[in-house]
């Protein structure tokens, strides 16, 4: 028990001393490339957020602020040269990495941080490679394929003509105005699409998915959060285990399950392709034009079918369940849930 008091003694000690003296240090590494020969970036740092901006220009700036906190002046002179710091051009790819090894306990007890964000201004037609093991990434203006990692930040794209891999496992991903592919992870945190032009397979495990205007096929999926599409172009394909999913001014056919909750639909344009809307406990609720064509099938066991159109019945018709043409029969229409009514309803 003594031995236990002293060493806590010391430990204290030690924060007292480091608390005392702590202080912020800041160095700022800038460097220029010529971008001729140069087709890809890859940046990484061990912590810290990086910024792309692709610009009309012929070289590439690089800035890197260096932020090491809770030391003295003279203890972050020592842990900045302890950061290796590399650039290298190999075979078309200047590859930048700042990676520190942190001194584990007595960084702990000193309170000591050390970051480094990175700044990049680039030519637009350079691809991207980016990764951070605690930040938040983002990139603007690029007309080249990105590929961004970050273990607890979040990811942010703007104004891209090229397709985009991203994972983050602790943040949110916003994309706005891409023509390009979209491959998006977050284990959690939400995902939210604006004017994206290209197919999008998004997932995430503790989010929302948003997405507005959309023209290409959409596969998402979140485990524990809702669904909301608004103005889509494209073939969809959505699912959620613990949420609502809400589809405004869809065009094309739609693929939608949900384990806990309601499904509400619009289609203005009526239905152009085999439709399927399922809930394990919720209701449906569809909107189309009146001359919409297309054949029902509905069918619900814990609650009844209503529909303002009138069916040509050929099947079974009940409170709980219809099938049978609508204006003539067409595309699919499959409506099931576990757990509420059913409505199909004139816009």
């Amino acid at each position: 028990m003594k031995t236990l008091h002293i060493l806590c003694l010391s430990l204290l000690s030690l924060a007292s001393i480091a608390l005392a003296r702590g202080a912020d240090s800041e160095f700022i590494v800038d460097r220029t490339f010529d971008a001729s020969q140069i087709t890809s970036i890859e940046a990484k740092t061990f912590e810290g957020n990086i910024n792309v901006i692709g610009e009309d220009r012929d070289d590439i700036s690089l800035t890197a602020t260096i932020e090491i906190t809770g030391v003295s002046k003279e203890r972050g002179e020592k842990i900045y040269e302890k950061i290796e710091q590399t650039f290298e051009i190999t075979e078309g790819t200047l590859a930048i990495t700042f990676d520190y090894e942190s001194n584990g306990l007595r960084d702990f007890i000193s309170s000591t941080s050390t970051t480094v964000d990175i700044t990049l201004h680039t030519p637009s037609h350079i691809a991207q490679d980016l990764s951070t093991s605690n930040g938040n990434i983002t990139a603007e203006f690029i007309d080249a394929p990105i590929e961004a990692d970050s273990s607890k930040g979040n990811l942010t794209f703007k104004n891209i003509h090229a397709s985009i891999e991203a994972e983050t496992n602790g943040g949110n991903i916003n994309v706005t105005t891409v023509e390009g592919s979209l491959e998006l992870d977050t284990s959690g945190g939400h995902i939210t699409l604006t004017d994206i032009t290209g197919n999008t397979n998004a997932k995430t495990s503790g989010g929302n998915l948003t997405f507005e205007n959309i023209t290409g096929h959409i596969d998402a999926k979140t485990s524990g959060g809702h669904i909301r599409l608004t103005n889509i172009n494209g073939n969809t394909d959505v699912k959620t285990s613990g949420g609502n999913i809400t589809l405004e001014a869809m065009v094309g056919g739609v693929e939608a399950k949900t384990s806990g909750g309601h499904i509400k639909a619009t289609f203005p344009e009526g239905l152009t392709s085999d439709t399927s809307l399922k809930s394990s406990g919720g209701h449906i609720t569809v909107h189309f034009p009146t001359a919409t064509a297309f054949h029902l099938d509905a069918k619900t066991s814990g609650g009844k079918v209503q529909t303002d159109f009138p069916i040509t019945v050929s099947g079974e018709f009940a409170s709980s369940r219809a099938e049978g043409d609508v204006n003539g029969g067409g595309p699919q229409l499959s409506l099931k849930t576990s757990g509420g009514h059913i409505k199909v309803k004139i816009l």
